[in-house]
């Protein structure tokens, strides 16, 4: 890469274009998300300016001068081609040979000028050095490329333009170097990328929430010296995109229905310090109805089984039962969340709304708890049982006796209703708030987004036309939790 001095005389700009394939992992407990990127970074370089490239052809061109062939070229002396006279080992490289790694020379033609490969159609030229004649490239054989070993770091921790808040060090897939126009010294750099971003996640209404994921590409030199710029095609359209079914690896999330990524050019830092930067942003949501089938099911299940204590009769060994089938349950689910909690729930300085949820239901089974201790205690301390009276030798106390034992009765029989009260009061609560918690989730699915409709004409109709180009879109937008996966491209 050039050096502070050369960034200071010529400042570089670089075009950046991102394509998001697919997203790979989302692990709430970490904080951190994978993703597989694709990046392209296209500048323009002073020291390859004037390159002249080489181009071996399949046929000869009719009529074109300047498309020679490896025995044609050595006839005018030019070093470095074939020369069937000649004893040098120099004049004797045939370019067949040497660039096409042939045991022979295919005396295949070539032509030699400044390539150029046009951004808008895709098409390939070459302009003749001298007379700048420009010839549409018809399929070709081989290109000769620039030496790019100084450019290998443009993109890293050595390089001029970086990630940023990365989880780990990105894991290269791919990664290629052109020239795309020799007479300005344009270069395009492409790299296929598995990485790894930390991002801050907002969970307090988990699982009834959702997230953006963003990262960051940085630039290594200051603003004045770096620019880092996202590319438009030619309708204005930024070309970053994401690719249809980017999140079908997902089990947990599905890309926010009606909403867009965004991919937009930043600065951090102040004054002198200041580096341009470049921000994505992926709108994200949880798959809500599996959590609910895996931890809100399971506790309504469990905690309402716990209904069937009030079948047990207020005697010394029902006293018994229901106080073991409660803290057996209560000891099940905390066995349940304990699984859960290393890789589901995540763990936060502030209580989710998941966390609100396992509070409510321990506290209706603490609720039974302390509704059979304050009936055992009306009922047998504030009751007066006959087999614990002194025996009564005066007969006039006879009445008395009966009177207590009624007494005793009414409040076992008080106890009982009040015990069958609040029965039928905990399970009308517990269906009620889960009544609450469906509603929750109905309105969470169906709330309205922003939706592409919206926009203006003109962008709409922008974009539609640069959505037409093939299998990669702005957004791919999930149904919702219940889409096939089938329809996931």
């Amino acid at each position: 890469m050039a050096g502070p001095g050369d960034l200071a005389a010529h400042p570089h700009v670089y075009y950046i274009r991102l394509t998001v394939q697919h997203i790979l992992d989302v692990n709430i407990k970490d904080e951190t998300f994978t993703l597989e990127l694709d990046v392209y970074v296209r500048w323009e370089d002073a020291r390859l300016r004037k390159h002249k490239t080489k181009i071996w052809l399949r046929k000869p061109l009719p009529g074109r001068s300047w498309a020679r062939t490896c025995e044609d070229a050595s006839k005018d002396g030019q070093p470095g081609l074939f020369s069937p006279r000649s004893k040098s080992p120099k004049r004797q490289q045939c370019c067949c040979k040497q660039q096409l790694k042939l045991n022979h020379c295919a005396n295949l033609p070539f032509i030699e000028g400044y390539y150029k490969k046009d951004s808008t159609d895709g098409k390939e030229y070459i302009y003749e050095t001298e007379s700048g004649e420009a010839l549409e490239l018809p399929p070709y054989v081989h290109k000769t490329e620039p030496s790019f070993e100084l450019f290998d770091g443009i993109l890293g921790e050595n390089g001029m333009v970086t990630f940023g808040k990365l989880a780990s060090e990105p894991t290269i897939l791919l990664k290629n170097q052109y020239l795309t126009d020799g007479k300005v010294g344009e270069v395009l750099f492409y790299a296929k990328l598995r990485v790894s971003f930390q991002t801050t996640m907002q969970l307090q209404e988990y699982p009834f929430d959702e997230q953006y994921l963003k990262f960051y590409i940085i630039s290594r030199a200051p603003k004045q010296y770096v620019t880092l710029v996202l590319e438009k095609d030619q309708y204005g359209v930024i070309e970053s995109k994401c690719r249809k079914g980017l999140d079908k690896d997902l089990d947990r999330f599905c890309i926010t229905k009606g909403k867009e990524p965004m991919f937009v050019e930043a600065k951090v830092g102040t004054g002198i310090k200041e580096y341009a930067q470049v921000k994505g942003n992926l709108p994200l949501r949880h798959k809500a109805k599996q959590c609910l089938m895996e931890v809100v099911l399971v506790r309504f299940i469990f905690v309402l089984a716990c209904f069937s204590i009030f079948f047990i009769k207020l005697t010394d060994e029902g006293k018994g039962e229901r106080i073991g089938a409660i803290l057996t349950t209560i000891f099940a689910l905390q066995g349940i969340q304990y699984r859960l909690g290393d890789n589901e729930l995540p763990v936060k300085s502030y209580s989710t709304w998941l966390d609100n949820y396992i509070a409510i239901s321990y506290f209706f089974l603490l609720s039974l708890l302390l509704e059979l201790a304050l009936v055992l205690l009306y009922v047998d301390h504030f009751s007066i049982h006959p087999a614990e009276k002194a025996p009564r030798a005066n007969a006039a106390f006879e009445g008395v006796e009966r009177r207590e034992e009624d007494v005793s009765i009414d409040r076992i029989s008080i106890g009982n209703k009040i015990d069958a009260g609040f029965a039928y009061a905990w399970l009308l609560g517990w269906i009620l708030w889960h009544i609450h918690v469906w509603c929750k989730y109905c309105r969470w699915r169906h709330q309205p987004h922003e939706h592409a409709d919206d926009e203006p004409v003109e962008k709409t109709e922008r974009r539609r036309k640069a959505d037409d180009k093939g299998d990669y879109v702005e957004l791919s937008c999930c149904a919702d939790d219940d889409r096939d996966g089938p329809e996931r491209h």
